[in-house]
C-alpha cells in the first residue's frame, strides 16, 4: 500500500548562504509529511527493471517523484539549474550538498572545524546563560548537520552544565543533585536554573529590605533618644 503523505504548505525556500539551516528545515518538512519520503531521499530509487516495476518499486517511484518535486519547488526557478538534470531525489539532494558544501575534503574540513567549535564551546564573559544556550543549540545543529550523529540533547545538556559550573557552582550542583535531573531535557535544565536564579534574587531582595528596615528603626531610635536629652544638662 502507498504510505500516507500529508504535506503541509510549501517546503522551506532554498538558501545557499545558510545551507546547513536549509537542510535541517527541509528534512523536518519532509519528515512531517512522511518518513517514507525522507527514506527515498536518503536511500535513493534504484529499480531492478525500470520498464517493469514491481508493486514496491511502483510505490517508491511515486515517492521519488514527490520528493524530487519538493526539492525542485524549494530551489525555485532562480536556482533550478542546480537540480534540473537529476532524475531522483537522492541525486538532487546529494548534488546540492556537493555544490554548496564542496568536495569530500572540504566537508571533512568543515566537520573538523565544527567539531572544534563544539568541543571547545565556552560561556563568554558576562554572557546571559539563556543566550549562551541558544548559541550552543546553533553550534550543535550545525555540527549534527555535517554528520555528527552523537550530538543529541543529552550532549547539549552536559555541555551546558559544564559551561555553567564555573559561574554558578552552587545552583548547578543543586540542580544536578535532584532526583529528576537525569530525565530533564536541556531546555528544562535551562528553565530550572533560571528559576533558581530568580529564587536567589528574591531572597537577596528580601534580605536587603530587612536590613534596610532594621537600619531605619535603629536610626529612629537614635533620633528619639537625642530628642529626649535636655540640651541644658
Amino acid at each position: 500500500p502507498h504510505p500516507h503523505i500529508n504535506i503541509r504548505g510549501d517546503p522551506p525556500k532554498f538558501n545557499v548562504k545558510d545551507f546547513d539551516t536549509w537542510q535541517f528545515e527541509f528534512r523536518s518538512h519532509v519528515c512531517s509529511a512522511s518518513n517514507e519520503l525522507w527514506r527515498i531521499i536518503v536511500e535513493g530509487f534504484k529499480p531492478y527493471n525500470p520498464d517493469k516495476l514491481n508493486r514496491r518499486e511502483a510505490v517508491d517511484s511515486q515517492l521519488n517523484d514527490t520528493a524530487l518535486h519538493m526539492i525542485q519547488t524549494s530551489v525555485g526557478t532562480k536556482e533550478l539549474s542546480r537540480v534540473r538534470n537529476f532524475t531522483t531525489a537522492k541525486e538532487a539532494w546529494d548534488g546540492l550538498a556537493a555544490s554548496c558544501i564542496g568536495s569530500d575534503s572540504m566537508r571533512r574540513n568543515k566537520y573538523n572545524s565544527l567539531r572544534n567549535q563544539a568541543e571547545g564551546f565556552m560561556r563568554l564573559p558576562d554572557e546571559d546563560h539563556q543566550v549562551m544556550y541558544r548559541r550552543l543549540i546553533t553550534v550543535a545543529d550545525a555540527f549534527r548537520n555535517v554528520g555528527a550523529q552523537h550530538i543529541d540533547d543529552f550532549w547539549i545538556k552536559d555541555k551546558y552544565i559544564d559551561c555553567m559550573m564555573p559561574f554558578e557552582p552552587i545552583d548547578v550542583k543543586t540542580l544536578v543533585g535532584r532526583e529528576s535531573f537525569p530525565s530533564l531535557s536541556s531546555q528544562q535544565v535551562v528553565h530550572e536554573l533560571q528559576a533558581l536564579k530568580v529564587l536567589e534574587q528574591n531572597s537577596q531582595d528580601s534580605r536587603n529590605r530587612a536590613i534596610g528596615m532594621t537600619r531605619g528603626t535603629n536610626l529612629a531610635l537614635m533620633v528619639n533618644t537625642m530628642e529626649e536629652v535636655d540640651p541644658q544638662e
